[in-house]
Parts: C-alpha cells; sequence; structure tokens
C-alpha cells in the first residue's frame, strides 16, 4: 500500500505540489491526469525519492519514506535507497483480460 498525506513541494515561489493526499492499496493501479505543470511527474518523483517533500508524508507497505535511509522488501522484487532515493526498475504490466 502508498498512503501520501498531504504532501507538498514547492520550487521557489512556485507550488508544484499543493496537500496531495491519496491512497493506494496494494494490487490496485492509479492513474494521474492533469495539464502540464500540474504536480503529477514532482509526485512521483517524491514517492520514487528522487525529489524530497517540504512537507506531508509518504508511507510504502508501513515504511516511512518521507525522508532518511531505508531499505524495503516486496515480494515481487527488491528495493534499497540511501537518504530515502529509490529507484526502481521502469515495469510494464500488460494484460490481455478486456483490452
Amino acid at each position: 500500500m502508498i498512503c501520501v498525506k498531504e504532501l507538498v513541494k514547492n520550487f521557489d515561489d512556485v507550488c508544484a505540489v499543493n496537500n496531495i493526499t491519496l491512497n493506494i492499496p496494494e494490487g490496485e493501479m492509479l492513474g494521474l491526469l492533469g495539464t502540464n505543470g500540474a504536480g503529477k511527474t514532482t509526485l512521483l518523483r517524491m514517492i520514487a525519492g528522487v525529489l524530497e517533500a517540504d512537507g506531508g508524508s509518504i508511507v510504502v507497505d508501513g515504511a516511512n519514506i518521507t525522508s532518511g535511509a531505508f531499505a524495503l522488501s516486496l515480494s515481487t522484487m527488491e528495493w534499497t535507497a540511501h537518504r530515502a532515493t529509490m529507484i526502481l526498475p521502469l515495469c510494464v504490466i500488460s494484460s490481455t483480460n478486456g483490452w
């Protein structure tokens, strides 16, 4: 499960992400839609640990990954991080059920 609570990211005087809260249950997929500059990529980069949030929290499978070093093991892949940087391999999950 991925839980994002009141996440905030500013770049100088520009607020890129403003108090985003969402919960993604295990096994669910989420799509982000928005115009250019809406904060989609910034949100994903914070969840991945590439950017540090200015406020709020990110919890993945019970581990708070908002800041600090962490290591997390998942059933299908293993990922480790140093200084809250999580780099996951790009995966494409395909299903022919109804597509």
